[in-house]
């Protein structure tokens, strides 16, 4: 069941997210559609989190699993995000 919490469901969230949003055809929505994915999947962490102290599951392992491979997952999309924000709000000042 680990893998079944910290593969598959992950990968199937993400697959929600992007049918859900559709096909981004530009970077910024790329950078949108995986911050999404990420809030999701910090919530998602710490639902297991929830789950494994309240032992309806039994993998001690897997919260840490999904918060150890959100962690370089956010320190790539995040930056990303705050440099399309402020890219879009500089277009925006420029173009008046």
């Amino acid at each position: 069941m680990f893998y079944f919490y910290t593969i598959l469901l992950p990968i199937l969230i993400l697959l929600l997210v992007y049918f859900i949003e559709g096909k981004p055809d530009s970077k910024r929505k790329f950078v949108n559609y995986f911050f999404k994915s990420f809030i999701i999947l910090i919530i998602y962490g710490l639902f297991l989190y929830f789950l494994e102290m309240e032992n309806y599951i039994n993998s001690g392992w897997a919260f840490y699993t999904v918060m150890f491979f959100l962690i370089p997952f956010g320190l790539i999309i995040l930056p990303l995000r705050i440099y399309y924000y402020f890219k879009k709000d500089f277009e925006n000042k420029s173009t008046k």
